[in-house]
């Protein structure tokens, strides 16, 4: 049986995928650990990542049809996911100022955390695009 993109980009797929749901169970497990209340500072980076997900989901229907079914879909995933934008303007308004609370360092973590979720996604969708070249 063959598959629509080669063993190795599909294996990078799938591993990066699996590393981004890490890291957003991650992310549910931690706000609760460090006693966190849901914060307006996660919803930016929480809704990148969510469109990017929605577009490479869309990327991963199309592998049974044309490579412009997958290659414009992945694309559109690594653009769409602004969630690594996101993080740096809520580091930015987060660290606006001189004092270092134990609130604060808990919130870079957690943002830390959704950036890393965006960053495995980039990498998700970079293997679907190179496998749809590859295979185009």
């Amino acid at each position: 049986m063959t598959t629509p993109i080669d063993g190795e980009d599909l294996y990078r797929l799938s591993g990066s995928l699996d590393d981004v749901l890490d890291n957003l169970r991650d992310f549910a497990v931690e706000l609760d650990a460090y006693g966190a209340a849901p914060d307006e500072r996660f919803i930016a980076p929480l809704d990148a990542l969510a469109q990017g997900l929605d577009e490479l989901g869309e990327a991963i229907g199309g592998l049974s049809g044309e490579v412009s079914d997958i290659a414009g879909p992945a694309r559109a995933a690594k653009t769409a996911n602004d969630a690594r934008d996101a993080f740096h303007r809520e580091m930015s308004v987060l660290l606006d100022g001189d004092e270092v609370t134990m609130a604060t360092l808990r919130d870079r973590e957690l943002l830390r955390r959704l950036d890393v979720a965006g960053l495995r996604l980039a990498t998700a969708a970079d293997a679907l695009v190179s496998g749809a070249l590859k295979r185009g």
